[in-house]
């Protein structure tokens, strides 16, 4: 201690961001804007939130230095864990004066680079903000501290009858003041929507220790002009810290049908989309879809997950749950009855689950995707939206570009919530893992991978946000003049730009890179050479 509280970190001015992250956004400069840290600042922190809530050891902060998925590595050498709001406060007034950048933390899931350090910024984990302050059970609404797990939320208002609006498969790791933060969706948003809806109130801080706060009145109704919370939702911690939230909860239905369907064109997808909303109405609880090489990968992967029909693995799967209240299972169970007979012509294959126990097994093998294309290797994962009749084209646009480069062991695969048109699209590369053709293949995809997607009039973000990973591409897909008004938001908020830089917002202003064919036409002379 005595010897860090008397030393400074040294910075090299370019530095690797992750060894599993390559392409164009692998090397980018530190800002001269920021102070170092110094071992006075170390010792404030120290005395201000306790030596137990202060963690400097490279083997406690790899947990705060690594997302969930592995895919980006920080570099911090500093985490903050404050318990309490006025410890919020005064840490970011103090970064606010020393200059000293800062990265808000969750549970790290948003797989953007979003939630870790790119240098030495200091980590503010809000884990340790975790208390449940209350829930009404006659309006359903739950105030809680942003270090909830979303899972943990969910338990606590199951036992009052109710249900969080909001299901990740992320959901025992990520945290309420993350997802709000990112604006999550889940697969429960073609029924409930955004986060943003079912949020009544928030309390915030931003760098200059103002708390701003609507989080007293928890009413659903209050029309009082400009909402600045909307603001703090979805700015994925470049504005301020979210520290508290209000949530209005639905009521839980515990009555649930679980259908798994084999398909064989994704234009049947559709058709069986839209037969579901028409035929399930407010029974449609999720719909979701994954192409062959997602199921291929699962059940390969992840111990435990077994597709349900072992005669064939068909080239599209779809997940449907109808639920309702207590007393309804015999009437979900007609209306998917009726789902299944107007679809008999499209449906090759179903497996109706009817116990929780046989649910989760259908649910298992979607929930577990995103963990099986890790498993398997590196990974580069693009969460978008399409208009659905261009969904599954542009997968296969993608699988054409990677074929072209005739690298074994190179696979794209793709899944996702086809009821609100929100895709992910898996690269994934066996044995090409930390080496140049990882990184010469990513630049091959990006930015042409954006660049398509705006031309289909779609969104390079689904529901991840921008993060570090997309921050660079938002002048595709918005227009100068909107994208310097977002600046100007920031300017006010955090003048000095301390909050979570590098993330959202591109560094620089504006970052100009090659056309999509002329970094392939580049990729294509290295192989060849």
């Amino acid at each position: 201690l005595k010897k860090v509280l008397t030393t400074s970190y040294p910075l090299k001015k370019l530095i690797p961001l992750s060894s599993k992250s390559f392409g164009s956004h692998t090397f980018i400069t530190r800002s001269d804007e920021y102070s170092s840290i110094q071992g006075y600042d170390i010792r404030y922190f120290i005395q201000r939130c306790g030596d137990e809530n202060v963690f400097q050891d490279s083997r406690e902060l790899k947990k705060y230095n690594n997302d969930w998925l592995g895919k980006y590595s920080g570099l911090s050498h500093l985490c903050v864990t404050p318990t309490t709001l006025e410890e919020v406060r005064d840490i970011l007034i103090y970064c606010n004066e020393r200059k000293l950048a800062l990265v808000p933390q969750g549970g790290r899931t948003s797989l953007v680079g979003g939630s870790v350090s790119m240098f030495d910024e200091i980590i503010m984990s809000l884990e340790k903000l975790n208390k449940i302050k209350g829930f009404d059970p006659i309006s359903g609404i739950l105030r809680c501290e942003a270090g909830c797990v979303l899972q943990d939320l969910e338990n606590f208002v199951n036992k009052e009858g109710y249900s969080v609006p909001l299901d990740l498969p992320a959901k025992d790791v990520c945290q309420i003041g993350g997802n709000l933060a990112t604006n999550a969706g889940g697969v429960r948003y073609i029924k409930y929507g955004s986060l943003r809806s079912s949020t009544l109130g928030l309390t915030s801080v931003i760098p200059n220790g103002e708390i701003l706060s609507d989080i007293e009145l928890e009413l659903r109704k209050k029309n009082l002009g400009y909402d600045l919370k909307q603001l703090f939702i979805g700015s994925e911690g470049t504005l301020g810290v979210i520290t508290e939230c209000s949530i209005a909860c639905v009521p839980a239905l515990p009555a649930k049908r679980v259908c798994f369907l084999g398909v064989d064109k994704y234009e049947d997808v559709m058709e069986i989309l839209k037969l579901a909303k028409l035929t399930l109405g407010n029974s449609l609880g999720a719909i979701e879809f994954m192409d062959d090489f997602s199921i291929d990968m699962v059940t390969s992967k992840i111990e435990g997950c077994e597709y349900p029909f072992s005669h064939k693995n068909y080239p599209f799967s779809m997940i449907i749950e109808a639920e309702g209240l207590e007393g309804e299972e015999e009437y979900l169970e007609k209306r998917l009855e009726i789902l299944l007979e107007k679809g008999r012509e499209k449906i090759k294959a179903k497996e109706i689950g009817k116990t929780p126990k046989e649910n989760s097994s259908l649910w298992k093998v979607r929930e577990n995707i995103g963990k099986s294309y890790s498993a398997h290797g590196l990974t580069f994962k693009y969460d978008l939206s399409l208009p659905l009749p261009q969904a599954n084209k542009f997968i296969e646009q993608i699988r054409h570009r990677v074929n072209e480069l005739q690298l074994p062991g190179v696979e794209v695969g793709g899944y996702g919530h086809v009821g609100d048109q929100n895709i992910h699209v898996n690269v994934a590369m066996e044995g090409y893992e930390d080496n140049r053709t990882a990184g010469a293949l990513q630049k091959s995809l990006e930015p042409f991978v954006f660049e398509e997607v705006v031309k289909l009039k779609g969104s390079i973000s689904g529901e991840h946000g921008l993060g570090f990973m997309k921050a660079p591409y938002i002048f595709m897909q918005k227009p100068e003049e909107e994208v310097e008004r977002m600046f100007q938001v920031k300017q006010m908020f955090d003048p000095k730009g301390i909050l979570n830089p590098y993330k959202v917002l591109p560094h620089g202003r504006k970052n100009i890179f090659k056309k999509a064919d002329e970094v392939v036409q580049a990729f294509l002379e290295q192989v060849q050479a």
